[in-house]
């Protein structure tokens, strides 16, 4: 059996396969576009784990750098340029100026990389306002926090936070999906993700802090790959499961995802 390991932004990716080790590596996308953002995408290959630790250097050899990615909105396409920046994970990424995101609207990226090519379609839906976002206090320190939102409806939606001080980017909280349509009001409890930029896993978040709250709304397909890699984070945890399966994508030619985000952002101030 071999586990690929994909580098992205937003997390580490497992699929698995019952092909021999010396398999050509997988290409993978990991991509999106915000309303009234930039697209923001990530081109490697696949990663097969050894007994031997690896560095990030010796990870960022996956990236493919010159891949050539472009995006297309229905009226123009713009291929996109690739900038080395150490606030993601590998630190080479690849966005444009001169394309940005709108809500309703359909678009279309392909990648093209030593011969392989890859492609995918994202739609940005309508964003989701939030009622309220409070602080609630966590353990007995009483300087610790978690948030929890509140909004009504059944968009789905997954949370990001930024910690001023401590994150240079959005990192994706802790199982904060949300949107199964089950009741009018739905509540989630957002913890800090975790990011390899810093030094420790934060539980909680701090009195004091300044954190910058995404809520980033997605169709139905990108719920299911997220809701996905909840599950692998959720049972990864517990010692009675193992979970080795496929995550799934919606990229075609290669592992991964680029998705369509309507956001709305908040800032909270904790006590």
């Amino acid at each position: 059996m071999k586990k690929y390991i994909i580098l992205t932004v937003l997390c580490v990716l497992t699929a698995c396969t019952q092909q021999d080790p010396e398999t050509e590596p997988r290409l993978v996308v990991e991509g999106w576009i915000e309303s009234d953002g930039t697209p923001i995408v990530l081109v490697t290959t696949s990663v097969t784990p050894t007994r031997v630790p690896q560095t990030i250097t010796s990870l960022t050899d996956h990236v493919e750098k010159w891949a050539r990615v472009s995006l297309w909105d229905g009226d123009k396409e713009v291929k996109l340029t690739g900038f080395v920046s150490s606030r993601y994970t590998p630190p080479y990424y690849f966005t444009t100026g001169r394309m940005i995101g709108e809500i309703g609207k359909t678009y279309r990226i392909t990648v093209d990389s030593k011969g392989r090519h890859a492609e995918a379609v994202a739609t940005i839906p309508e964003p989701q306002l939030l009622m309220s976002i409070d602080p609630v206090p966590f353990g007995d320190d009483g300087d610790q926090y978690l948030l929890k939102a509140r909004f009504k409806g059944a968009a789905h939606c997954k949370f990001f936070t930024l910690i001023e001080g401590t994150d240079d980017t959005y990192v994706p909280a802790i199982t904060s999906l949300a949107g199964n349509g089950e009741s009018e009001i739905t509540e989630v409890t957002i913890r800090p993700g975790n990011s390899l930029h810093r030094e420790e896993k934060r539980p909680s978040f701090r009195s004091g802090e300044n954190v910058h709250v995404k809520c980033c709304t997605m169709d139905d397909n990108m719920y299911s790959i997220w809701k996905a890699l909840d599950d692998l984070i959720y049972m990864d945890r517990t010692a009675f499961f193992t979970l080795d399966t496929n995550l799934p994508g919606n990229v075609d030619g290669a592992v991964g995802y680029f998705a369509g985000y309507g956001k709305t952002e908040y800032l909270i101030t904790l006590p």
